[in-house]
């Protein structure tokens, strides 16, 4: 019996096919065998992927353990690693606290065929064209959102289709419409017996399966350059949302919806999607807009994977402009007047769910613009903000900071006039908005000291609130550990009576830290 959506698959493992064929067999029934299943694949797959790249010592832990270290070691980047834990995470919950709805159970099983087809186009055919997901059968029990979603996604197979092989789908949807119910359950139980059979007869015990991966390793080439996980828009929504989720926000872009009443007094960080928008008196919607307390803070405009983003973050910053809320959700300080334009929130977001890659920078990240100021940069995040790194960037006052610096006297730190210029330049450019800044400065001039003050009167008046110190050797950092505990500053008081300090010791700084000492 085929496979709909893997057959590619059977060359590289029969159980990984056979596994994704009884994810696909079980979804009507039993939703949450379906996602069970479908994390059994992915935890079997990522196994796949670890022999590919010589790392078959890493599988036997935890599937978090794994996938982490196939991220830190490059083999993937973090879009592929946040597809594999959706698929984890779902098929827990399903297996722990027996929960799976047919729209988990259908994202899954999306979301499985997208990893099976990258990993097939990178360790198997590189020309390889992945086929449009063919949506499974439905019953009328299904709820009529799932339903509708299903039907999308058939006419969006056979569209895929051409006109031969879309009279030969539709004949055999025909077929099976004719027949009976005892037909249809008879053919039910018969496939799903003989799926159970055949998954029967290939249980391997750990250490079979360990030396199979060990053979794998052993024949594999060297490892092949990446190819990006490749996902439609909605998939990319539903990645987004997983993301947000790890990071703190309430978020589901089904079902928290502004259509659907969501509004941001349901919870304290929310991200409420399709949030309405007026552009030059033309109706729209932004994507998500990121609640606190019950004020919006951010707005995010997400596209599929092939879109340029920073063209997707003046789409968000135009949004920014128009986005309907009421006064009593504008945060405090908010709206921000520039020379061209007002924002009525601080945080512009833009992605398209890739990771970010320097030599991609176009087609990858997630770009984001602090619109508090007209000098701000947009630049590259690594990871969303959690609700708490946003409370404290609005702690961070940008604007008043800039004019207090240049008032703040230099009546502390012993300073020499030519370190105050120094200090005085840096902190110009930083007004500018400049995010790379060269001070040199010859031995025996008091680099240690210029960067001393420089830090503090930074944090003083919150433009930073934390400041990572990196050198190259661990003598310097511990030189720089004790003349943080030994300068005197205000109210001759030392640095490190003022602001904590982090020193090499310290792997992981805490919240309470601001200056984090580390070597390269």
């Amino acid at each position: 019996m085929k496979s709909p959506n893997f057959e590619f698959l059977i060359g590289h493992d029969p159980k990984l096919h056979r596994l994704a064929g009884l994810s696909e067999t079980y979804f009507t029934d039993d939703p949450g065998t379906t996602l069970i299943k479908v994390r059994q694949f992915g935890e079997l797959l990522a196994s796949h992927v670890a022999a590919k790249a010589r790392m078959a010592e890493a599988v036997g832990g935890t599937q978090v353990a794994l996938l982490g270290a196939l991220q830190r070691n490059g083999v993937f980047d973090a879009r592929v690693a946040s597809a594999f834990h959706l698929i984890r995470k779902k098929g827990n919950a399903a297996n722990h606290e027996f929960t799976g709805t047919h729209s988990d159970a259908l994202k899954a099983l999306q979301f499985a065929h997208a990893l099976g087809a990258w990993f097939h186009r990178r360790w198997g055919d590189k020309n390889f064209v992945p086929p449009a997901f063919v949506p499974p059968r439905a019953k009328q029990e299904i709820d009529a959102e799932v339903k509708a979603e299903l039907e999308n996604l058939r006419a969006s197979y056979l569209a895929a289709l051409s006109d031969k092989e879309q009279a030969e789908a539709k004949a055999l949807e025909h077929e099976e419409g004719r027949l009976t119910a005892e037909e249809l359950a008879s053919r039910t139980r018969e496939e799903r017996d003989l799926w159970e059979t055949l998954a029967q007869e290939t249980e391997e015990t750990n250490a079979q399966l360990q030396a199979r991966l060990q053979q794998i390793e052993t024949n594999a080439e060297p490892l092949p350059a990446d190819v990006p996980l490749e996902l439609n828009e909605e998939e990319t929504r539903v990645l987004i949302d997983s993301q947000l989720r790890d990071a703190g926000w309430k978020a589901d872009t089904k079902q928290l919806t502004h259509a659907k009443g969501t509004r941001p007094d349901a919870a304290k960080a929310i991200a409420i999607s399709e949030w309405p928008t007026l552009e030059n008196g033309n109706k729209g919607r932004v994507d998500y807009a990121l609640f606190l307390d019950g004020r919006c803070v951010g707005l995010i405009e997400a596209k599929r994977d092939s879109t340029d983003v920073p063209g997707v973050l003046r789409q968000a910053m135009r949004y920014g402009r128009g986005v309907l809320i009421d006064p009593e959700q504008v945060v405090e300080g908010a709206p921000y007047i520039h020379s061209a334009a007002t924002y009525r929130v601080p945080f512009l977001f833009a992605t398209n769910s890739r990771a970010f890659v320097k030599q991609y920078r176009e087609k990858s990240g997630i770009w984001t613009w602090d619109a508090r100021a007209e000098t701000n940069r947009s630049n590259a995040l690594p990871e969303w903000f959690s609700p708490e790194d946003i409370r404290a960037k609005l702690e961070q006052e940008t604007t008043s900071a800039t004019d207090e610096l240049r008032q703040e006297p230099f009546s502390y730190g012993g300073l020499r006039s030519y370190q105050q210029e120094a200090i005085t330049s840096i902190e110009g450019a930083i007004a500018e908005g400049q995010q790379d800044i060269l001070a040199a400065m010859a031995t025996g001039t008091g680099k240690t000291r210029t960067c001393i003050a420089l830090m503090y009167r930074l944090l003083k008046h919150k433009r930073f609130r934390r400041i990572l110190f990196l050198v190259d050797r661990r003598t310097l950092a511990e030189q720089t550990f004790q003349a943080l505990e030994n300068t005197e500053l205000e109210g001759l008081l030392k640095f490190s009576e003022t602001y904590n300090v982090a020193g090499l010791s310290k792997r992981t700084p805490e919240r309470e830290d601001r200056v984090q000492i580390a070597t390269e």
